[in-house]
């Protein structure tokens, strides 16, 4: 399949002549992009052919959608009509989350059927104005139908793969914030491998049920220039895995510095000065196993913040204190932990923690901050009992 299609034109006069047959000229031949919509999303691709052209836009230029990863944006080759080659470097004609999908000029003004950002298809209408131009939507009846439907939040995250920066999406029920949620990853290999910032029905369809999404996009995508196939050779497919699993270790990465910008936020912005006290250090209850545990990189990021900690595991002690040394006081009891500390936060749901003495913890802490990284408490009796208390993906009482 060729993906790095050249723009070219006719050598010579536009018009034509009777002199011997023309021979196409490329106008863009250090432009490493294919020209057409190589992306996916089904909110503009499958309801209708792509027209991606290009279209001639007097005698001087050309305009043709060029796609750029899960983006499809049109671009102007200047042309030379006494010669038929180029006339300066190609361009750019809009920017941001773009993807079109049908392409028409005339008159001057540039027409593009296209998602923008998360919504449906519209149609848009581009100023040639430079950078930074956005298009303007003529219709909305495109997106009208996702009028009170559960639309989700897509978060753009950039994974460092180990062929290079992975751009991946996650799709998350609206409001539904860091809340954990069942995820899926969600693969679309191949030439068309890169994903829209429109979401698909079937992503849609999954966020309202209550899944978090991970669309990954692998460098096995057209969208990422004549290079995409080289990840390929020899070994089909594992290159595409590779980046599949960098982007879900980016999404999982993510969500261990939840812990750190609550609490950070909890102590005015700053933890630098403060005490902190940390329940659980193991990655899960029954073991002192640390392996991928939350609490390490709280623990460094508080330790980096110019926070002191003071930590309590019912068995993981001892396999924290070989890991981070004199750096963390321990505690022999999580209520000794707590003396003192500005804030409390729960990493590891032991037994232990579930029901706790709350009137012994509002006196122990300096202040009454805790932050619950396993739902464990309930948000309206910690309010009511006195508690500046942060959960994960709750809100309200």
């Amino acid at each position: 399949v060729a993906v790095a299609v050249a723009v070219a034109v006719a050598e010579g006069a536009i018009g034509g002549s009777n002199g011997p047959p023309p021979r196409a000229v490329a106008l863009a031949p250090d432009l490493d992009m294919p020209v057409g919509a190589w992306n996916d999303t089904d909110l503009n691709g499958w309801m209708a052919a792509s027209r991606p052209g290009p279209c001639w836009d007097g005698t001087t230029s050309l305009v043709a959608l060029v796609s750029e990863a899960g983006r499809v944006r049109p671009w102007r080759f200047p042309v030379d009509p006494a010669t038929g080659r180029p006339a300066g470097h190609p361009r750019r004609l809009v920017d941001g989350d773009v993807a079109a999908w049908t392409l028409g000029v005339a008159g001057g003004v540039v027409t593009i059927a296209a998602t923008r950002d998360d919504r449906p298809m519209e149609l848009l209408t581009v100023a040639d104005r430079g950078a930074g131009t956005a298009p303007r939507a003529r219709t909305t009846l495109g997106g009208r139908w996702r009028r009170g439907q559960p639309w989700p939040e897509m978060r753009r995250v950039v994974a460092p793969g180990t062929g290079g920066p992975i751009e991946a999406w996650i799709v998350s029920p609206a409001g539904a914030g860091d809340a954990p949620l069942p995820a899926i990853v969600n693969v679309h290999g191949g030439p068309l491998g890169a994903w829209s910032p429109a979401p698909s029905t079937e992503n849609v369809l999954l966020a309202a049920h209550g899944y978090r999404v991970i669309l990954p996009n692998i460098r096995g995508s057209a969208g990422y220039g004549r290079a995409w196939i080289r990840p390929q050779l020899g070994d089909w497919g594992g290159v595409d895995a590779a980046d599949v699993l960098a982007a879900v270790d980016q999404a999982n990465d993510r969500q261990k510095h939840v812990l750190f910008a609550k609490v950070t936020r909890a102590l005015g912005g700053s933890v630098s000065g403060t005490t902190v006290a940390v329940w659980g250090l193991a990655f899960k209850p029954q073991t002192d196993d640390m392996r991928e545990s939350p609490a390490l990189v709280l623990i460094d990021e508080l330790l980096e913040g110019g926070a002191r900690v003071s930590a309590h595991d019912p068995v993981a002690r001892a396999e924290a204190q070989r890991r981070l040394g004199g750096r963390v006081a321990f505690a022999e009891s999580n209520y000794d932990a707590i003396v003192g500390a500005d804030a409390l936060v729960v990493v590891t749901d032991w037994n232990e923690y579930r029901h706790p003495d709350f009137t012994r913890i509002r006196q122990a802490l300096r202040r009454p901050v805790v932050i619950d990284g396993r739902n464990l408490y309930d948000p309206a009796k910690m309010r009511a009992l006195g508690f500046t208390y942060d959960s994960i993906g709750r809100t309200g009482p």
